[in-house]
């Protein structure tokens, strides 16, 4: 008789399908996952947290983006300067917590006005 295929439910799926395709660095905190994207692109996982975070770092040829800075369970900043000597702006896609919680390090924070902020 076949048996049913089971499916993984997270945290066993991780890392994603899509992850495993990609390069994967070095963190220096064992609560982040990096990946490189494409050429000055990383994708910055918090996959600890059923949330599955993901901030995005954008390099450009003076400055960089951080496109949400996580959950701040762990330094996320520290991760950051690692992969590129760059002054960092941040573009908080939304208030929400797992999209702000390093917003605190940085100098320089963007963020949207949101109808999401209040919901």
């Amino acid at each position: 008789m076949n048996q049913p295929k089971k499916t993984l439910t997270w945290p066993d799926a991780l890392p994603r399908a899509g992850n495993r395709r990609l390069e994967r660095l070095e963190s220096l905190s064992p609560w982040f996952e990096i990946y490189k994207v494409s050429e000055g692109v990383f994708a910055v996982l918090e996959p600890g947290h059923a949330e599955e975070v993901i901030s995005y770092h954008i390099l450009g040829s003076e400055r960089a983006v951080l496109f949400d800075t996580g959950m701040g369970i762990a330094n996320l900043q520290a991760e950051v300067e690692r992969l590129a000597d760059l002054p960092v702006i941040i573009v908080a896609s939304h208030g929400h917590y797992d999209h702000i919680g390093d917003n605190h390090r940085y100098a320089e924070v963007w963020a949207f006005d949101s109808d999401m902020d209040s919901a």
